[in-house]
């Protein structure tokens, strides 16, 4: 028995002095630690900072034995006076940050790491609902100024700093733009996630090439941004969008651009503006140069992919007495390189893309419809930055779709990104289909209906700029037989003037094209666009334009 009884005393002493410990490290973390982490969190931020920046708390919580800490109520604000003095020592950073989080949680955080080896490691860190205001003002000086290295600042305190997951959670984001060159802009971004992995600072991990500013991975998660557009009009909407700076991509999930209006009245308040809706399912950006989106704010990429797309056109015929807001609208391209946000874009994918254009005639009320589905297809050089605009001003899209959901045509368009008249060049070939399938079309634009007709072929060449379209235009059918509508008075419904037609068929209308043996017709069309008309439409009308000089 006494083996046995000698045993159990020792694993006794053994447990009560494990307790006897627990106790005094608790207290010692409670009425000793707790008010020396503070001061010293406190006193580092100052000293980091020259005395910029203080922090503040409600309560700071560190349990030593499981390496736990909870902060909660958290501020970081800097000291305004101190700003006209770092301007003139020319030290002042060209953004400056204010800071409340509801809450900060540590795991990990074991003390006597910092006292025998001088290495401040810590599992993870969480941050709860953080709202940060960024307030820029660009100083010349700072760009020569070469600021404090992460480990330049934290190697006063430690050898080196590690946090093997940080997640920052719902961050609210505002960017004032103070700068003088510009008027005063702020951008708002809320329910943004980042997630870190990996995080290193020593004397060496800035060398370290597969590091993402000292991380391994770094992962923003953008939901629910909505925008509106400069004219309050529409408002441009994306559910979700995730950066990984490991795979260097960029997805963004049901990205939309909506009109707040139905199409007659979007006419109405936009004095006759084409209403154009987008919608995006899925869009992928690859190969991202992160130096350049994060020092110089532009996008540059190898690939964009965009799957299961949706523009849908509406172009308004109604009247509008009142002058338009600018002499041309800019088609997209020359809204593209006036954008603020630098694009360098080596290719875009099209992938199951369908467009809708629809246009009213006040005449006889109806809408026509023209359907182009399944787009597919690649667009080459999309830029709006000066070097690779010098370098290369010309953006190319060949596409294949399908016309009126049936039809194979092959597109290609070329626009001349640097030419202040928005010049381009279109070019389509149509493959044979029966002119009755466009009846929907004729009904709404022309008021005719096509009885019989077969289309062999249609192809076009068209030179454009913001003040028209030139070009050939050959339409190629034989067998064409139409009937002329006009409104009953009473009724609102469109009846076939059968007289009219009967003379029109027979003396008007060409029924073939090439005619016997003549050489087919080609109709060189030199089309005057409609100042306030859009890209979609001004084209579409151009080739009816070509068509209409083909068969009469």
């Amino acid at each position: 028995m006494k083996p046995a009884n000698t045993t159990r005393k020792i694993l006794l002493r053994v447990l009560y002095g494990f307790i006897f410990f627990s106790i005094v490290v608790t207290l010692i973390g409670i009425w000793g630690l707790k008010p020396l982490l503070s001061s010293r969190i406190k006193e580092a931020i100052l000293t980091s900072t020259n005395g910029l920046y203080q922090i503040d708390f409600k309560d700071i919580q560190y349990s030593p034995m499981t390496g736990n800490a909870e902060i909660r109520a958290v501020t970081w604000t800097a000291d305004s006076m101190l700003f006209d003095k770092l301007r003139n020592q020319k030290k002042l950073p060209n953004n400056v940050f204010k800071c409340k989080v509801e809450e900060i949680k540590l795991t990990g955080l074991k003390p006597w790491t910092i006292i025998f080896s001088k290495k401040l490691n810590i599992n993870t860190i969480l941050v709860k609902n953080p709202l940060i205001e960024i307030l820029h003002e660009k100083h010349t000086y700072n760009n020569s100024n070469k600021a404090k290295t992460p480990y330049q600042t934290i190697s006063k305190f430690v050898e080196s700093f590690s946090v093997d997951k940080i997640n920052l959670e719902n961050i609210g984001l505002t960017y004032t733009n103070l700068s003088k060159s510009k008027r005063t802009k702020s951008s708002r971004i809320a329910s943004l996630d980042l997630e870190i992995s990996n995080l290193l600072i020593d004397s060496l991990s800035h060398k370290d090439t597969a590091r993402f500013y000292y991380t391994k991975e770094c992962i923003i998660k953008l939901k629910k941004l909505e925008l509106p557009s400069a004219d309050s009009l529409n408002t441009f909407r994306l559910n979700m969008l995730v950066f990984s700076s490991e795979n260097r991509t960029l997805t963004i999930e049901k990205l939309a651009f909506q009109p707040h209006y139905k199409p007659f009245e979007y006419g109405n308040q936009s004095n006759g503006d084409d209403r154009v809706e987008v919608l995006c399912e899925a869009i992928k950006i690859s190969e991202v140069d992160i130096e350049k989106l994060l020092e110089e704010k532009k996008i540059y990429a190898k690939e964009l992919s965009i799957d299961k797309g949706l523009l849908n056109v509406f172009s308004d015929e109604r009247p509008f007495v009142r002058p338009p807001r600018i002499n041309y609208r800019l088609y997209p391209h020359q809204a593209f390189v006036q954008l603020h946000l630098k694009f360098n874009i080596q290719q875009i994918k099209l992938r199951q893309v369908n467009v809708t254009f629809s246009q009213y005639n006040p005449e006889t009320r109806l809408i026509g419809f023209l359907y182009f589905n399944s787009i597919n297809g690649k667009i080459k050089n999309v830029t709006n930055d000066t070097i690779p605009l010098q370098q290369n001003p010309f953006c190319e899209a060949n596409l294949s779709t399908r016309f009126m959901k049936k039809n194979p045509v092959n597109l290609t368009f070329n626009f001349n990104l640097k030419d202040p008249k928005g010049a381009f060049r279109c070019r389509g070939e149509v493959s044979p289909m029966p002119l009755s399938d466009i009846n929907q079309v004729t009904k709404a634009l022309a008021k005719a209906k096509v009885d019989s007709g077969i289309l062999d072929s249609f192809s076009f060449n068209l030179q454009g700029d913001k003040y028209g379209l030139r070009g050939p235009v050959t339409f190629l059918y034989h067998d064409l037989k139409v009937s002329l509508m006009k409104e009953q008075e009473n009724t609102k419904v469109m009846k076939i003037k059968r007289l009219l037609s009967f003379f029109a068929n027979k003396s008007v209308l060409k029924r073939s094209n090439p005619i016997r043996n003549k050489p087919a017709k080609t109709v060189t069309v030199n089309y005057q666009r409609n100042p306030k008309k859009g890209f979609f439409t001004t084209v579409w009308l151009a080739l009816v334009e070509g068509i209409r000089g083909t068969v009469m």
